[in-house]
């Protein structure tokens, strides 16, 4: 479920996804227009921090695999033929031919072994030996003795239980969930990143037109003074100071203009780097205007309880203390109950030359393979094996270093929890002051705006200066510049206060993984 959520993760927006470098319009404008939210698509579709962090959940999912395989059964099946010759080394061997034994084994086998997640191990073989031989106390020229045992060893004290042996696989699945956990927190920060600097394009384009208007009022002014010069009511020096203040203004511009393609450069890189070096990110909508946020302590709280960050840290506390329960383990000394049953069958033909008489046990009617599958006998054992590690030091030391490592770990969700804090907190307080920032900044320009009306007309009437008109120009497109400035860092405030929150995912529409 985790996977299909985590694929479903890059949004509902590829149906509305501009054209880019695919696209051979696109390419040649070298410009893509987008709004913030199709911005965001892009970026979680194809930013490239975000498509490396998605390759860790694949990987931790291969993990549980590993681990589940420990209790996987492993087949085997075998079969070797032997030829053995050697000089008899006893006196009851003295009749082998010139005093050579010789004999031939074919031995095919099967066995099935593995273990249970209760800890218990187990060993199920079946062999079927085959063997021609000239010993001279042979019972048969050709044998046959089938042999199926099952032998079975469950740890009582260290190893005991699925607790204690599924430690490694609990770790895995935990730590898939942490893998995920992390695709979110990094897509929060795409979020985060991509509508700041979205706002930062946008403020960037705005500052650029008034740069722009700012300059085209000044050559406004050099034509009006030219013209009031003619009719002497304006000097050459008003025309000179017009002159220079313009071409201030057209650097301004430059400038602007300047910082407005490394914006949109950063958010190229950002949203899709396979965008051609040069396009123009343009952006469609303005800053969002909210109202002063409220309730500080609510949204801290909320930010705790959803923040992914914390639940991966949770997460990985939970994975500690797993540690710690395998290492409580290791503690223990080993004991190991054993049981083993076996049954095994002999059967034969050609009787051996040192044979007198009936063979014992029936063995006469037995001269096939299937004769000795029939009458095989069982066998069976039990034991206990005790092991006692003296000092036990290293396991008493697994056991202080897991303790310390958990301990280590949840001094780091408190800090993670104050970093949250601290992080709402912050752009709680920015939107506040933004709010009241933004009213007062629109007022310099409705202020800034009615001086230079009155400054124009009374250098019409001949009772102001171009320079007093040109400082009532500069004023206005510096209130208005202020105003674009904290309308922006006002929308990247809300926007740092919703991704605090994680509520970027539900401002997008995206399902995340519980």
């Amino acid at each position: 479920m985790r996977r299909a959520a985590l694929a479903a993760i890059p949004l509902l927006l590829a149906a509305q996804l501009p054209a880019t470098a695919a696209d051979p319009a696109a390419t040649e404008e070298k410009t893509v227009s987008l709004t913030v939210e199709q911005a965001v698509g892009m970026a979680l579709e194809r930013n490239l921090d975000l498509q490396i962090e998605r390759v860790m959940p694949k990987m931790a999912h291969e993990e549980i695999r590993q681990a589940q395989a420990e209790f996987s059964p492993v087949f085997e099946a075998s079969g070797n033929y032997a030829h053995n010759q050697r000089y008899l080394n006893n006196i009851l061997e003295q009749r082998a031919d010139q005093g050579i034994i010789r004999e031939n084994i074919l031995k095919p086998g099967t066995s099935i072994q593995g273990k249970f997640t209760s800890g218990t191990e187990y060993q199920f073989s079946v062999t079927a030996p085959r063997m021609e031989s000239d010993h001279p106390l042979r019972l048969f020229d050709t044998s046959y003795t089938p042999m199926a045992s099952l032998s079975l060893t469950q740890p009582l004290l260290r190893g005991f239980g699925p607790a204690v042996n599924k430690v490694r696989i609990n770790q895995a699945v935990k730590g898939e969930l942490q893998a995920v956990l992390g695709v979110q927190a990094k897509m929060l920060g795409v979020i985060r990143d991509v509508e700041i600097l979205y706002w930062e394009v946008a403020y960037g384009q705005k500052h650029a037109d008034v740069a722009q208007n700012n300059l085209t009022v000044a050559l406004d002014l050099i034509e009006r003074l030219q013209r009031l010069k003619t009719a002497g009511l304006a000097t050459a020096l008003d025309v000179s100071q017009a002159e220079v203040t313009a071409e201030v203004r057209r650097a301004d511009l430059v400038r602007a203009g300047a910082d407005l393609l490394n914006a949109q450069a950063q958010m190229r890189i950002l949203i899709d780097p396979d965008l051609p070096p040069g396009t123009r990110v343009v952006t469609l909508e303005s800053p969002p205007e909210d109202t002063a946020p409220v309730d500080l302590q609510e949204k801290i709280d909320r930010a705790i309880v959803r923040r992914p960050e914390v639940r991966l840290q949770k997460s990985i506390l939970e994975s500690l203390e797993l540690a710690e329960r395998q290492a409580r383990n290791n503690r223990l000394w080993t004991l190991d109950a054993s049981a083993g049953l076996s049954y095994g069958g002999l059967a034969g033909k050609e009787i051996g030359p040192g044979v007198f008489g009936p063979l014992p046990g029936g063995l006469d009617d037995r001269n096939g393979f299937d004769d000795a599958l029939r009458d095989a006998v069982p066998s069976w054992a039990v034991g206990l094996k005790l092991q006692i590690p003296l000092g036990n030091r290293d396991s008493l030391a697994g056991l202080e270093t897991a303790r310390l490592k958990l301990h280590q770990e949840e001094l780091r969700l408190a800090l993670f929890k104050n970093q949250i804090s601290v992080e709402v907190e912050t752009s709680f307080q920015e939107m506040v002051a933004m709010r009241s920032a933004l009213d007062s900044a629109r007022k310099a320009v409705e202020l800034s705006g009615k001086q230079l009306d009155a400054e124009t007309r009374n250098l019409d009437a001949g009772r102001s200066t171009a320079r007093r008109v040109l400082e009532a120009q500069d004023n206005l497109a510096g209130a208005r510049n202020f105003e674009l400035r904290t309308l922006a860092n006002f929308a990247g405030a809300r926007t740092r206060l919703l991704a605090a929150q994680a509520l970027s995912f539900e401002v997008y529409r995206m399902e995340m993984v519980p």
